[in-house]
């Protein structure tokens, strides 16, 4: 198996399991309604996770792989910008 899909998996693994809005709605949804009907909401949450990381991905590969430089400006974009948002 590819390095880089190890560390796309892990990574998919790991934010899709942080706390944040998907999560916190489906625990108010399944105290309010049970876990029955909070596992359509789960599953679509999944799904719907799984399939923009894989979109993404795919759409990303032949812009980077014809223009390198379009990786490294975003990430020197992204960096100012976390460092702005840091002050």
């Amino acid at each position: 198996m590819h390095p880089n899909l190890i560390s796309l998996m892990l990574f998919c693994f790991v934010t899709s399991c942080t706390p944040g809005p998907n999560n916190i709605l489906a625990s108010y949804s399944s105290f309010n309604f049970g876990i029955k009907k909070t596992l359509p909401h789960m599953l679509g949450v999944a799904l719907g996770y799984t399939s923009m990381i894989t979109i993404l991905d795919i759409g990303l590969i032949f812009p980077f792989k014809k223009y390198p430089i379009i990786q490294d400006v975003l990430k020197v974009l992204g960096s100012i910008f976390l460092i702005y948002l840091a002050y």
